[in-house]
């Protein structure tokens, strides 16, 4: 499979102002598991939003032309893959990350998971795997872009399991710093 050209396809990664919702992580209460875009899809519709995937989804049949694969998983739920090599595949989530962030514009919304990460090892033993909410697109890729895009005004935290916003928002100061360089100087 070849390389993704993100450019060519960029415009499937656009949304309205207000609209774009980001997800990571997941939540349990009450034994109920609240993860994953599934989720993420319901709580964006809810409040006329959109996610990455639900971008994805308004575009398939082209993104399909360029290596995307939509299939069905057992329980019903909608799986996106790329038809690559591993590389191609991070890459592919990082870039169609990195462009949906950096085509938002005013308020933003993210879907925070709250639970540690567990792995099971081969004891069966769990452990927390704390560097996979370090190592996550999220964190990688769209808040970084999300700092630095001019036409974010702030980011809202939301609730995986109610839906609602938390209260908790992330504003930047837009008219004071444009941009800062590497060096810490400001444009």
């Amino acid at each position: 499979m070849a390389f993704f050209n993100i450019y060519k396809y960029q415009h499937c990664f656009a949304t309205k102002e207000n609209e774009a919702y980001f997800w990571h992580g997941q939540t349990t209460e009450n034994d109920e598991i609240f993860r994953g875009w599934q989720n993420a899809k319901a709580i964006a519709e809810e409040h006329d939003g959109k996610t990455l995937e639900m971008c994805m989804l308004d575009h398939r049949e082209e993104l399909e032309e360029a290596g995307v694969i939509f299939s069905t998983g057992e329980n019903g739920e909608m799986k996106i893959v790329y038809n690559g090599t591993e590389e191609e595949t991070n890459n592919f989530w990082d870039v169609c990350s990195h462009s949906f962030a950096e085509q938002a514009c005013g308020e933003v919304h993210v879907i925070e998971g709250t639970d540690e990460r567990r792995i099971e090892d081969e004891n069966e033993e769990y452990y927390v795997k704390e560097v996979y909410y370090e190592n996550s697109v999220w964190n990688r890729k769209e808040h970084e872009t999300l700092e630095h895009n001019n036409d974010v005004s702030c980011i809202n935290t939301v609730s995986p399991v109610t839906g609602e916003e938390t209260g908790e928002v992330e504003s930047f100061d837009r008219q004071s710093i444009a941009y800062q360089d590497d060096y810490g100087y400001n444009w």
